[in-house]
């Protein structure tokens, strides 16, 4: 069955969705395009796709990323891929 529409927000709050999520993923090092898409992905809350070059990749975030960041852990640790060089391949995170 599929999952209800995410509550509607404003264009403001879209806005500020896309600067965050590519906030985050510029101080990650993620060199690619970022979308922000306001759907339920049923992926995660989130997908990427690898290009030939960094600057070409793509991360898609989805509405649930920020449901699911509504109490974000204490302490955020990223570990980087082996492939940074290319691109984010995986963000592989731990919290507490």
């Amino acid at each position: 069955m599929p999952q209800p529409d995410p509550r509607p927000i404003s264009a403001s709050e879209r806005t500020a969705r896309q600067r965050r999520a590519s906030g985050i993923a510029r101080r990650l090092g993620f060199a690619g395009r970022v979308e922000y898409r306001h759907v339920y992905s049923q992926a995660g809350g989130a997908q990427y796709g690898q290009a030939v070059a960094a600057k070409q990749d793509l991360l898609i975030v989805y509405a649930e990323a920020f449901e699911r960041d509504a109490d974000p852990p204490k302490t955020f640790r990223w570990k980087p891929s082996s492939h940074m060089s290319a691109g984010i391949n995986s963000w592989p995170v731990t919290g507490d």
